[in-house]
């Protein structure tokens, strides 16, 4: 699971947005987390999950999606975080 982006102020209303500009919200529960992939196995997610972190950490991408990879998690279906 990834976190969310905040969304950008809106043009027509500016006061619409709490941010400035978009940003990656790290600390957003995780019910609001976007499902990236899903994984037969744990081990599966965390090779994945860590293949994506490295990614991040090395390309300076201004794409705020694939930033958010970097901060991705592996979360059990049944977590009850998720509800």
């Amino acid at each position: 699971m990834v976190p969310p982006i905040s969304e950008s102020p809106s043009i027509l209303d500016p006061q619409k947005s709490t941010h400035e500009t978009p940003a990656i919200l790290r600390n957003a529960p995780l019910s609001g987390w976007r499902v990236l992939d899903t994984f037969e196995s744990n081990a599966l997610c965390e090779q994945e999950r860590r293949s994506l972190a490295r990614y991040a950490s090395a390309v300076k991408d201004p794409d705020l999606e694939r930033q958010a990879s970097g901060f991705a998690q592996c979360i059990s279906t049944e977590d009850p975080r998720l509800r």
